[in-house]
């Protein structure tokens, strides 16, 4: 999925109006308004097809570009964008998004999407999971982020296993999560195992829609109407990937994975419940009504939706939690999920260090929960940022109007955001303190 979203090599090549510094651009500020620094000091560290990392020797001393009085008024008007869609809840207006296409065209927009929506993913991955950021990442990002307040918010290795610089595999990628070291997995052993995973997706997307109709078709038949920020991307291979993926993610069962180290072990319906969740309090009432309707057409009664919704706002780390015996892994994602969609950081770790122990000691069971939260991320991202809740889907307004929205009182459409200075917009918690695009 990396290479659509990210418009390689098109980009790379100098063919589209979003240039490789400007993706850059927007994969840092993408990642420090999610206040991932992993994220943030990876996307310091892209290059291109062109030149390669960033992290050569040969751009050592060069400095990136990203506050406001740096960059000029074409890149503030894509990264005032990046930074309102970022935001929890949503900030975009339909003049941000306006800007967007006059400065870069309706491709422009699709591909600045891309970038943000990939890094959104990876954000809330690696920062769920607690990813250790290389000491070689770290080092890079002090230097060529320093002016805009970079630091780092997760663990770096005190010495890494090769030379600064020396070889390509730099550093010591360790997937270790709040759960403590246990399964410690380097960037090799992570390598091999993506690869895998990879080369079987590929023989499984072979079997996938190849053309526009049919995927509509497929689409309907698993989710309802296209969802929005699907139904935008005019790159085919784009929709067919995020197709593909929110299956892969959510709907896919065992019985239709063959390799016994891919298979989900989370039931679809449980991800349905914990993707509607995350919608609700992420204040998405477009996707949380798809999710709605979506948990309806597989027989959710409504009162199992509002009892993991109260479930989640009543969150309480497992060591307070009166009932302990009494929690389940649902339960536990579910109030992980609230502070996940409302990036509630520090409460997310607390939750995120009981997780392998409320799932029996499954590792995959936990990265399965947060690659999940990864792809609602994205999906959340790029949704606001290509249309917001401007467009409901004929099958979603019948939805909203029946029994089934009405006992999850989930009954009106929100008004769009309105903010009065449309040139300049605030962005608080950022390292960098007040930055005005």
């Amino acid at each position: 999925m990396i290479a659509p979203l990210f418009d390689s090599p098109n980009c790379d090549l100098g063919k589209t109006t979003v240039s490789p510094l400007l993706r850059r651009q927007i994969g840092i500020v993408t990642a420090m308004v999610s206040e991932c620094s992993y994220c943030s000091a990876h996307s310091a560290g892209l290059g291109d097809a062109m030149t390669g990392s960033r992290l050569q020797p040969k751009f050592e001393n060069e400095e990136i570009k990203i506050l406001p009085h740096e960059v000029d008024e074409k890149t503030r008007i894509a990264l005032r964008l990046v930074v309102a869609a970022v935001k929890v809840p949503s900030r975009v207006t339909p003049k941000m998004r306006a800007d967007v296409i006059e400065a870069y065209g309706r491709d422009g927009l699709e591909k600045i999407c891309g970038v943000m929506g990939w890094l959104a993913f990876m954000s809330t991955f690696t920062d769920t999971l607690g990813c250790e950021l290389e000491v070689e990442a770290a080092e890079h990002a002090y230097r060529t982020l320093k002016k805009a307040g970079w630091r780092k918010t997760h663990t770096v290795p005190r010495k890494t296993t090769y030379s600064r610089y020396e070889n390509e595999k730099i550093g010591t990628s360790c997937f270790t999560s709040m759960w403590g070291s246990n399964k410690v997995t380097d960037f090799l052993d992570l390598a091999r195992n993506i690869v895998k995973a990879s080369r079987y997706d590929a023989k499984l997307l072979r079997n996938f829609p190849k053309k526009s109709p049919a995927l509509e078709i497929w689409f309907a038949e698993h989710f309802g109407p296209v969802f929005s920020p699907i139904k935008h991307m005019s790159n085919f291979e784009v929709r067919r990937a995020m197709a593909f993926n929110l299956w892969r993610f959510i709907l896919a069962s065992a019985d239709e994975i063959e390799q016994e180290r891919d298979k989900p072990t989370i039931l679809s319906n449980d991800k349905v419940i914990i993707s509607f969740i995350f919608f609700y309090y992420s204040e998405n009432h477009y996707l949380a009504a798809h999710f709605a309707r979506l948990a309806s057409r597989r027989n959710i009664p409504p009162r199992v939706l509002l009892k993991y919704l109260e479930f989640g706002r009543n969150w309480a780390p497992l060591s307070y939690d009166k009932n302990r015996s009494e929690r389940t892994f649902l339960t536990h994602a579910c109030m992980l999920t609230f502070l996940v969609a409302k990036r509630l950081r520090s409460s997310t770790f607390k939750l995120t260090a009981e997780l392998f122990e409320i799932s029996g000691h499954n590792a995959r069971r936990c990265v399965e929960l947060i690659a999940l939260f990864g792809m609602l991320s994205m999906l959340q991202r790029m949704n606001v940022a290509l249309s917001g809740n401007e467009e409901y889907e004929p099958e979603l307004q019948d939805f909203l109007k029946g029994e089934y929205a009405r006992k999850i009182k989930f009954l009106k459409k929100p008004k769009e955001t309105v903010v009065e200075d449309m040139q300049i917009f605030v962005v608080q918690k950022v390292w960098a303190g007040f930055v005005n695009y």
